[in-house]
C-alpha cells in the first residue's frame, strides 16, 4: 500500500530501495556519468526516512566494483539468510556485506586468481559511459563479459545465497 513520497536529494542517484531492519538503504546498480558529475560515486547509501536525505554511504564504485560502471547481471542483491540477517552482493564486488542488528559489516571477501580486478578492464572498458552509441556500449559490454568470464573463467558476480543455519550455498558466475 502506497504510504508516502519520498523526494531524494536532488545529487542522490540510485536505482534500487530496500528496507533492512527498519532502515533505509539506496543501491545505485548502473553510474550514469550523464546525471550525475560524480566520477566515483558510493554504491550502497542509508537514507533518511523523513526526508531522503544520505545518511550514509558505502562502497565506492572504482574500488568494490573494481572500476565497471554498473552491475553485470540482474540477480537480486539482498537475500535473507536468517531470521535476522540479510547478505548484499554487488556486481562484481569481491566483499558480500551483512545486515545484521542495524550493523553492516563483512561478511565474506573473496580471494585468488579467479577474482576480477582493476587491471582486467581495458580502458575502453571502464570508460564505457563515455560512449554516447547505445549499441557501441553493448558490443563493449558484450565483448568484456565473454572475455573475463568465458575465456579466462573469472567470477563476475556472486549471488542466489541460501542458508540452512549450518551452511552458506551460492552462486559464482563466470
Amino acid at each position: 500500500d502506497y504510504e508516502k513520497t519520498l523526494d531524494l536529494h536532488k545529487n542522490t542517484e540510485i536505482n534500487s530501495i530496500r528496507i533492512v531492519g527498519g532502515k533505509l538503504y539506496g543501491v545505485l546498480t548502473f553510474h550514469s556519468l550523464q546525471r550525475h558529475k560524480d566520477e566515483n560515486p558510493y554504491i550502497l547509501k542509508e537514507l533518511d526516512l523523513k526526508n531522503g536525505k544520505v545518511l550514509n554511504q558505502w562502497l565506492k564504485m572504482s574500488s568494490f566494483n573494481k572500476g565497471w560502471p554498473g552491475v553485470l547481471n540482474e540477480s537480486p542483491l539482498f537475500y535473507k539468510i536468517g531470521n535476522k540477517k540479510e547478505l548484499f552482493s554487488y556486481g562484481i564486488s569481491d566483499t558480500i556485506l551483512c545486515f545484521a542488528e542495524g550493523e553492516i559489516y563483512p561478511y565474506m571477501v573473496m580471494e585468488g586468481e579467479k577474482t576480477v580486478s582493476v587491471d582486467d578492464f581495458t580502458d575502453e572498458e571502464k570508460n564505457i559511459l563515455r560512449i554516447e552509441n547505445q549499441i557501441e556500449q553493448s558490443q563493449i559490454r558484450r565483448n568484456m563479459l565473454m572475455r573475463l568470464g568465458r575465456d579466462k573463467k573469472k567470477n563476475l558476480s556472486v549471488s542466489n545465497f541460501y542458508s540452512n543455519g549450518i551452511s552458506l550455498v551460492f552462486q559464482c558466475k563466470s
